[in-house]
């Protein structure tokens, strides 16, 4: 049973377009969706899933198509009025089903939905020009507000968060998180501006704020989408990756839906297909996708096979091919003809590409530790880390991962410090994790005290949390104090470890102080019991020992109140 505070999944959306659920469910989504855009864009998604099945795909004209892209672009989204064409005859229930909830859910959105959920009037425009910016070029914004948004305010900052075609899925560097520009209102209402695209940046999402941050508008959590073009007009092939990178975290439908337009408009791009069969397997798995599996596998096999016969290939290629061929030689089924094709690509990858971050992945990974013994294992790992050098990708710090793990079982804290701070050395909040790994370690207990104590400072606190693209300035505020919360709580248990209850109590006390966090305080309710325990122990002691005489002494339930505060 689906908890009523959870968006409903794909599948659970399938069932309601087809009528295929029960009535109390069907009413439970029906009332979700008209008050959820994000839930409207995933019905929208299966509905285009199954369009094929009852009507035959009409093409768009030239200039409808164009306009079509450039709305897309300027980041407008809405929902269009349902229309049913009676010469279309439905060929079986489910399809009958998907047209018949498009037109209920669309009923109740016209009657129940709150007017600035969905009607595009009501919302927030940015559009950009040019539509199809080039590499480094001049673009010019127009940002028209919802009604009542930033009033009485003249000027607004354009914020963005950037992607260069390097950056990984979820997250981007604090320095990709910026101001592009400012935004002057006019006479009309609407703040215009200009900013020329960063260097490097292929893909970037948008947002407007007022210039103390104390209100935002992202588009409903969306942001606008800015996708750096091609001479041709075209987004760039690396645009469009990022796009989806981007969108990981936030909605795998928008991430497919890049993906699948990047292989439309780069048809040759081995690395658009893995990542298209990759989205597919995700999110169309027992949904009726084994036709599009299919066309996808169809399509890889020829794009690999034409790769063999290349006499080199571009790194990102050469990865794509070798981690599509190792994980088709591992799915159930796979032949000696699977193997073989995985063996040929891991030689090619290693003799093209001798420091690939998938080499340094499938060396750590394949590495057996329990069959080596700790010790050899981390000696071979750290050749492996002289060999391969410090990197930034998920795939290139498997050894690190690796080691971290090992390290943890060889019993010297210093070996296992060295991994750590390998491992989270190009993390944003390294300096956090160091911190808290030192003060659980007995050997350098002391030292991580006083690095969490350094933390606390607000310029340290607030080089640790970059603020994101939709979060204004109070609630960023509430983010660092959590934050401090955090780190207040990691001393207070190191204190209460290294025998120091009093100090321990006092700063668990600070630490539990104004937030609402379950999991902090399920950590703060443990640690005020070993604080409590040692301060009471150690009172029980000292009082033993008074003038040599053996005394009793037993807390009551009421002191150990008084004691813990």
């Amino acid at each position: 049973m689906r908890l009523p505070l959870t968006h409903p999944t794909l599948a659970e959306l399938s069932d309601f377009a087809a009528h295929d659920i029960s009535d109390d469910t069907t009413r439970a989504i029906a009332t979700h969706l008209r008050a959820c855009p994000r839930c409207q864009d995933s019905l929208r998604f299966v509905h285009r899933l199954n369009a094929p099945a009852t009507q035959p795909p009409v093409a768009a004209s030239d200039p409808l198509l164009t306009r079509i892209l450039a709305s897309r672009t300027a980041g407008e989204r809405m929902l269009l009025p349902a229309t049913v064409d009676s010469r279309v005859r439905p060929r079986r229930r489910a399809a009958w089903g998907i047209a018949a909830a498009a037109v209920l859910v669309l009923a109740l959105a016209r009657l129940l939905t709150p007017s600035d959920a969905i009607a595009a009037a009501d919302r927030s425009t940015l559009t950009l020009n040019p539509t199809a910016p080039l590499a480094g070029s001049v673009v010019r914004v127009r940002y028209t507000p919802a009604p009542g948004q930033f009033i009485g305010q003249t000027t607004l900052r354009l914020r963005a968060r950037i992607r260069t075609a390097r950056d990984e899925s979820y997250t981007v560097p604090a320095s990709h998180l910026r101001v592009l520009g400012l935004l002057q209102r006019e006479r009309n209402g609407v703040y215009y501006g200009v900013f020329t695209i960063p260097d490097s940046t292929v893909f970037a999402t948008l947002a407007v704020e007022r210039t103390d941050s104390a209100a935002v508008d992202d588009n409903a959590g969306q942001g606008w989408d800015l996708l750096v073009a091609a001479s041709d007009g075209r987004p760039l092939f690396d645009a469009l990756m990022q796009r989806a990178n981007d969108m990981m975290g936030r909605s795998w439908e928008q991430g497919y839906a890049s993906i699948r337009r990047a292989t439309e408009l780069y048809p040759d791009s081995v690395q658009g297909w893995t990542n298209r069969e990759f989205f597919e397997d995700q999110l169309l798995r027992g949904a009726g996708g084994d036709s599009m599996r299919t066309r996808v596998g169809v399509t890889l096999d020829r794009l690999v096979a034409r790769a063999r016969l290349a006499p080199s290939l571009g790194y990102d290629a050469m990865g794509s091919i070798y981690y599509h061929e190792y994980s088709r030689a591992r799915r159930p089924g796979a032949t000696g003809a699977d193997s073989a094709a995985w063996q040929y690509w891991w030689q090619r990858l290693r003799a093209e590409y001798p420091k690939h971050d998938q080499a340094a992945q499938r060396l750590a990974f394949w590495m057996d530790v329990r069959a080596l013994g700790a010790a050899r294992a981390l000696d071979s790992l750290e050749h492996l880390y002289q060999y391969f050098g410090p990197s930034h990708t998920s795939q290139g710090r498997s050894i690190t991962r690796v080691a971290a793990d090992v390290a943890g079982t060889v019993g010297d804290p210093s070996t296992q410090r060295r991994w750590t701070e390998r491992l989270h050395t190009s993390e944003r909040d390294s300096a956090l994790r160091v911190a808290v790994f030192l003060s659980k370690t007995p050997g350098f207990r002391t030292e991580g005290m006083q690095a969490l104590r350094d933390l606390l400072h607000d310029d340290r606190l607030g080089a640790l949390v970059v603020r994101p693209l939709g979060r204004n300035s109070a609630g960023h505020a509430r983010r660092l104090a959590d934050l401090r919360r955090t780190i207040l709580g990691s001393l207070g248990r190191a204190l209460a470890a290294s025998g120091q209850p009093r100090a321990a109590l006092d700063t668990l006390r600070l630490a539990s102080d104004g937030g609402w966090d379950p999991e902090l305080f399920r950590d703060l309710a443990r640690s005020y019991a070993i604080a409590g325990d040692t301060l009471a122990s150690l009172l029980m002691q000292a009082r033993i020992a008074v003038d040599g005489r053996t005394l009793e002494f037993r807390v009551e339930a009421h002191d150990e109140k008084d004691l813990i505060g």
